[in-house]
């Protein structure tokens, strides 16, 4: 049997019954006869029974038809969605017990508890116009369990909304009461009694819940369009008085609840959605004006977390050697990370594809997902690099979109390393992997346009190797190279990581350094000096070093101020090498 029920004018309040065929329209033959405007051109709306199901057709296919608010041409109808033809709305509806599961074997359920029979429709029809105002899902079950409450004889309402597959937000009222879960339970209660609600939707009514104070209980699911989204759980104590019957009134409820409740649902997924794409539009934008490799790895695991909302995310490189280095993370420690999870990654070295894992049990973390970074100016794809995502924040697992969207991440990330790879080509030494004069004349020179004699001052060092050519005459230019290329160390490892430190030009470097005075960079040079003479070289006994040094004062060049750090390395070079010398002259 199916019902149809008058929402609105001269038809509100009215059922209309049928159990295999009706129609509506403005055409004598129709059995329900809708008055309108005699200009209007005929219409017709039929609604028909196959099998179990109902289903809808309409002519002409101009006419305006909409279920839920969604225009509709043909399809299938449920119960509770809500019909409009042309100004004319009903409530569809098929109140039946072949959904129904009830303790003991039962053929025939007790009468209803509503004298009149019209109650259940009517009571539908006023859930609908509250389940029509969609906020909040805690407002709206808030809103909805006072509904219950004030019309079944229940003491507590348990909502179980689906967050992620198995995983369940939990919604009880009155607030103050304990969640009822499934441990409370007793044992003549089949055991796979979420697996009824959940996958074969059934409505179940049970006596002889003693436990808490409860004599029975009822649990219907939230039904749209062949999916379960959760379920909701009356309990009743021993004073309450209720029918079985009632169990069809709230199965009916339920399923107008749930067309709300699938609305909101794509809302709130419609604004995840909107922000994802948001964030995901800002990091690509940040990342196309980031030239330094660090900044890009910091700035792509700052937007793993804000747009996967996750709390633990890392970005594992290759080497040649096939070996992985763990440098950049956040929420992770090197010393924390299980094997499997090291070795799932190294395998990713031969694979093209991102991994995805639901509930590794392998693993501490309840969800992870992986994507490849692929150098992209390689003629052949490379794997250079892993992102790793784990621990979600706002759900159980991990979903098949957060994977398309680590994988968009990724490959943002790879064209950023290569702009950074061709940056770096251009302003970083080949052999001393520092940088090259070029970029230090650049930086220095922005360093000179932003000085403010109150805000502090900056030096410079010029440095050259002592008697360099007899190195690479007496063992060869790969000693050599060798050479520079420690030394390159030493002087990296000996200043600040805000000073900068390049190669000027064969055998000398150049360093600047921030808030320093030519005291405090005196300081820094014999430091240096000291440490060169102290290092062991391949090949060489010792290497020493001479260094000129030069305080920036105000209206001087760039050019004027390297002039004067390197009078004072020829200085130091004339005194006899192996030594500091500090510029005394004026600039020039």
């Amino acid at each position: 049997m199916a019902y149809l029920l008058g929402l609105e004018g001269s038809y509100r309040g009215k059922k209309y019954c049928f159990k295999k065929r009706f129609s509506l329209g403005n055409e004598k033959n129709c059995s329900l006869f809708l008055c309108c405007d005699p200009k209007k051109f005929p219409f017709h709306l039929e609604i028909y029974k196959k099998g179990r199901l109902f289903f809808f057709n309409k002519r002409p296919l101009s006419l305006f038809f909409s279920i839920n608010g969604e225009e509709a041409n043909q399809g299938q109808l449920f119960h509770g969605n809500i019909l409009c033809i042309e100004k004319f709305r009903f409530l569809f509806s098929t109140l039946d017990c072949s959904n129904t599961l009830y303790e003991g074997k039962s053929e025939n359920p007790p009468p209803a508890s509503h004298e009149n029979q019209a109650d259940p429709l009517l009571l539908m029809y006023q859930a609908s116009n509250l389940f029509a105002s969609q906020g909040e899902f805690s407002t709206f079950f808030r809103q909805m369990a006072k509904f219950l409450l004030q019309h079944f004889p229940c003491s507590q309402v348990i909502f179980f909304l689906e967050e992620t597959p198995g995983n369940f937000q939990r919604f009880a009222f009155p607030e103050n009461q304990k969640i009822w879960d499934s441990n409370l339970i007793p044992k003549e209660i089949p055991p796979n009694v979420f697996s009824l609600l959940y996958k074969e939707k059934k409505s179940i009514y049970w006596k002889s819940l003693y436990q808490k104070g409860f004599q029975y209980f009822m649990a219907v699911p939230f039904c749209h369009q062949n999916k379960t989204l959760g379920f909701v759980c009356l309990l009743f104590d021993s004073g309450a008085m209720s029918q079985k019957c009632d169990l069809n009134l709230l199965s009916g409820i339920c399923l107008q609840a749930a067309n709300s409740i699938a609305n909101m649902q794509k809302n709130r997924e419609r604004k995840e959605f909107n922000r994802r794409l948001e964030n995901l539009n800002k990091i690509t934008l940040r990342l196309s004006c980031l030239l330094e490799k660090e900044a890009i790895c910091h700035e792509t695991l700052r937007g793993v977390c804000n747009i996967l909302q996750c709390q633990k995310t890392a970005l594992f490189q290759f080497h040649d050697e096939n070996t992985l280095d763990f440098q950049y993370s956040i929420g992770l420690k090197k010393e924390s990370l299980p094997k499997t999870l090291l070795d799932r990654i190294a395998s990713m070295l031969s694979k093209e594809e991102s991994f995805f894992a639901e509930n590794p049990s392998c693993e501490e973390s309840p969800s992870f997902i992986l994507a490849n970074i692929v150098q992209a100016d390689h003629p052949y794809p490379k794997n250079i690099a892993v992102l790793y995502a784990a621990d979600p924040i706002n759900q159980a697992f991990f979903s098949t979109q957060d994977k398309e969207i680590l994988a968009i991440i990724a490959s943002q990330t790879s064209i950023a390393l290569s702009h950074s790879h061709l940056y770096e080509q251009a302003t970083i030494d080949y052999l001393t992997k520092i940088h090259l004069r070029g970029y230090f004349l650049e930086k220095l020179e922005q360093e000179i346009q932003n000085f403010r004699p109150h805000k502090g001052c900056f030096s410079i060092l010029m440095l050259d190797l002592d008697h360099f050519k007899k190195i690479n005459d007496q063992y060869g230019h790969t000693v050599g190279d060798q050479t520079l290329k420690q030394t390159a160390a030493i002087l990296k490892n000996s200043i600040r990581e805000k000073d900068m430190l390049a190669r000027y030009g064969g055998e000398e470097f150049i360093i600047l350094l921030k808030e320093a005075d030519l005291s405090c960079a005196s300081q820094v040079a014999e430091r240096i000096r000291s440490n060169m003479e102290n290092a062991s070289f391949p090949f060489c006994r010792k290497v020493t070093i001479s260094i000129g040094v030069a305080e920036y004062t105000p209206s001087q060049s760039s050019e004027n101020f390297i002039l004067q750090a390197d009078k004072a390395l020829y200085q130091a070079k004339e005194q006899g090498r192996n030594r500091v010398c500090l510029s005394i002259m004026p600039p020039i």
